[in-house]
């Protein structure tokens, strides 16, 4: 597969073929989740998501298209926003990451060596374009590395930039103080601790 994901809260699994296909699955059985057997096509599928409850899967394609799936309704996956990246080709060359907020409300999507964005659950931006990243900043501190990460309850969420971490709220996401230099360590990964008080980082 190109990736998986599971809910949090429920028996749903979503998963991206190399071919574009996406599956839902049953995470007890394994098998085609009894409420979609077909698979969505999507050309690209790179990265996704599932909201907690299982109802929203967020799909990332290789040109940027983050696509929503309502996937119980039986309608078609729907690009809600769009990334400025440069289109990827290589399998290897870039890492990215697509997640929700562990209570659903946000989505956060981020491209290594480019940019990031935070969306409503609907995939409209939370401000403006979306984008959370000031002129020249880049997502990634190692370039095959996209790290963005939630803290427990969903107020915050950190992003690893060329410039150092940095820690934003969710609601606007607005950036809580600057980012912080770590000289010349190769950063990673990144994590946040429950309420989003205490940054990790690792090289």
């Amino acid at each position: 597969p190109s990736d998986v994901a599971l809910s949090s809260r429920s028996d749903v699994v979503a998963l991206a073929s190399r071919d574009g296909s996406v599956h839902i699955l049953d995470a007890a059985t394994g098998a085609s989740h009894e409420g979609r057997r077909a698979p969505a096509k999507i050309p690209g599928a790179w990265v996704v998501a599932v909201e907690p409850e299982g109802n929203v899967v967020a799909i990332l394609d290789r040109s940027g298209g983050v696509h929503l799936w309502s996937w119980r309704e039986d309608e078609a996956p729907e690009v809600a926003h769009r990334l400025a990246i440069e289109p990827r080709t290589g399998e290897w060359a870039f890492g990215a990451t697509l997640e929700f907020a562990p209570r659903g409300g946000r989505l956060l999507v981020g491209v290594a060596g480019e940019g990031a964005s935070l969306l409503h659950r609907d995939g409209t931006p939370v401000r403006d374009d979306g984008r959370i990243l000031r002129t020249g900043e880049r997502l990634g501190g190692h370039f095959f590395e996209a790290p963005l990460a939630w803290s427990g309850d969903g107020t915050r969420f950190a992003a690893l930039l060329n410039s150092g971490p940095a820690v934003f709220d969710a609601e606007r996401g607005r950036r809580r103080g600057a980012s912080f230099d770590v000289g010349e360590t190769e950063l990673r990964a990144i994590a946040l601790d429950a309420k989003g008080q205490r940054l990790f980082v690792s090289g």
